[in-house]
């Protein structure tokens, strides 16, 4: 497994894998990221053109699904991202298809939820919402972290251990 982490505006943590087991490996990287900054905490779960045959967040108990244009999301409020809830994101196929977004709670989020619903699905440059965001890339190997609180102090010892 290789990872490479770019710390511009936008965080990448780029990872390749060779194996089902490096994929195994990959998602606990993936977890333990999401946990130093979700875990705990109030969260948004956020999840574009939702299937009710697959898509978890229908599981959750506090829901809703909005309507922008043809796009349809799914929106799960968490009072408090468990690690159980923080585990079964960072395996899911959603969030390995850039499907599901994670972002942290704050005041104002739901007064501009629908524009930055609007951001997330046409990729209108997500690293100028102001929100606290992470998602992987459409690709599986990439989790990107915008306007994180994570510094690359806290992050590279969290990632270290997962490097060959």
């Amino acid at each position: 497994m290789k990872i490479e982490v770019n710390t511009h505006a936008i965080i990448k943590i780029n990872c390749t894998y060779d194996s089902v087991e490096e994929l195994r490996s990959v998602e606990n990287l993936f977890l333990v990221v999401l946990s130093k900054i979700f875990l705990n905490r109030p969260a948004l779960l956020i999840t574009i053109s939702p299937d009710k045959r697959y898509s978890f967040g229908y599981e959750i108990a506090s829901f809703q699904e909005i309507k922008i244009g043809k796009a349809k999301f799914l929106v799960n409020e968490v009072q408090s991202c468990s690690s159980s809830l923080l585990t079964e994101v960072s395996q899911s196929e959603e969030l390995g298809r850039g499907l599901l977004f994670l972002m942290k709670k704050d005041g104002d989020l739901f007064a501009n939820l629908e524009e930055s619903l609007n951001y997330i699905h046409n990729d209108l440059g997500r690293e100028n919402l102001s929100y606290e965001m992470a998602v992987c890339e459409n690709d599986g190997k990439t989790l990107s972290l915008y306007n994180t609180s994570l510094s690359e102090k806290e992050l590279f010892p969290l990632i270290s251990s997962f490097k060959e």
